[in-house]
């Protein structure tokens, strides 16, 4: 799975998810279909949060184009290794995981 970020604040992000393999674009059709986010559509989100800013940790997702965008709202933890420049980063980009 690839995510584009586009951080809204110091506490949000607007995550697409781009899917690159079959399980994934079904996944995201099976989402589609059942109109529901299901623990591992969820679970995909906060793994692109975690996977950008380590530390944080999602607390709510709201849809904006269910089921590939969606503002994520975080707690971040500082960690050992941060910067305090690299916690308040506005950055747009892609990432392959």
């Amino acid at each position: 799975m690839k995510y584009h970020y586009q951080f809204v604040s110091k506490t949000s992000a607007r995550i697409e998810l781009i899917a690159e393999y079959e399980s994934e674009h079904l996944l995201l059709a099976q989402a589609r279909q059942s109109g529901k986010a299901s623990a591992a559509l969820l679970s995909l989100f906060s793994n692109g949060i975690a996977n950008y800013l380590p530390g944080a940790v999602e607390s709510e997702t709201v849809f904006m184009n269910f089921p590939t965008v969606a503002l994520c709202r975080f707690v971040q933890h500082p960690t050992p290794t941060q910067s305090p420049k690299d916690r308040n980063q506005m950055d747009q980009f892609t990432i392959e995981l």
